[in-house]
Order: C-alpha cells, then sequence, then structure tokens
C-alpha cells in the first residue's frame, strides 16, 4: 500500500511529505523555511505524485504529524490530510512525531536509546 505522509517540522526541516512503500520511500520533498508556505502544500504534493509516476487512486492512507509541532504548521497539515482523506476516499491517521523519532531511533540502534529535541524550554 502506498502512503502519503506529512511531518510538520524537525531541527532545521520546515515540513515534509513523503510517499512509502512498505518501509521504502518512494519519493520525498522536504522543506525549508523559504520554501514551506502553506499556499504551495498541495502543489508540493502533487509534484510528488508526478514525480513518482503516480496518482491519487494509487494512494492508500494518508498520514500525518499530529504534534509536536508549530501551531499553525500542525492545523495546516491535518486540515489538508482531512481533505485530501475526503477527496481521495482514503483513511487518515495522526501520529505523535516524537513516537515516530524513537521508532526512528530504535530500528538504527539495539539497546536503549535516549532522544533529545531542540525546542524552547
Amino acid at each position: 500500500m502506498n502512503v502519503l505522509k506529512r511531518c510538520d517540522n524537525g531541527p532545521g526541516i520546515f515540513g515534509s511529505i513523503a510517499i512509502a512503500r512498505g518501509e521504502d520511500i518512494v519519493a520525498e520533498w522536504i522543506g525549508s523555511s523559504d520554501a514551506s508556505k502553506a499556499e504551495e502544500l498541495l502543489v508540493n504534493i502533487d509534484e510528488l505524485l508526478d514525480g513518482a509516476a503516480m496518482s491519487r487512486h494509487d494512494i492508500g492512507l494518508i498520514a500525518v504529524s499530529a504534534g509536536p509541532g508549530s501551531f499553525t504548521g500542525l492545523r495546516i497539515g491535518l486540515a489538508a490530510a482531512r481533505a485530501l482523506g475526503l477527496a481521495w476516499n482514503a483513511p487518515v491517521y495522526g501520529y505523535p512525531t516524537l513516537a515516530l523519532i524513537a521508532a526512528m531511533a530504535l530500528k538504527r540502534e539495539s539497546g536503549p536509546v535516549r532522544i533529545a529535541t531542540t525546542g524552547t524550554p
């Protein structure tokens, strides 16, 4: 199943979009502070699908970051995911960003893992 994923942000990243098939990333877009405008989100998704030679019919699930992250970025991502889910007849699932970071670290390391993220105190 192909999954469209959106993550709000991370250190030095201001939004990202990926198409995954199983554990493989088929295509991805990573934003920067000057390129991650809300009005370009749907255009970026469309370009990502075109670049992967896919259409909306190839997407079986939409996953979106549910935080933590910037309030505005989360609202934009959740609203876009919900709208695309309704339009594409695809289920939408939110996931906690910190759980994703922990799962990625556990996959790379064996034994106990400690994770530190940047943010405001």
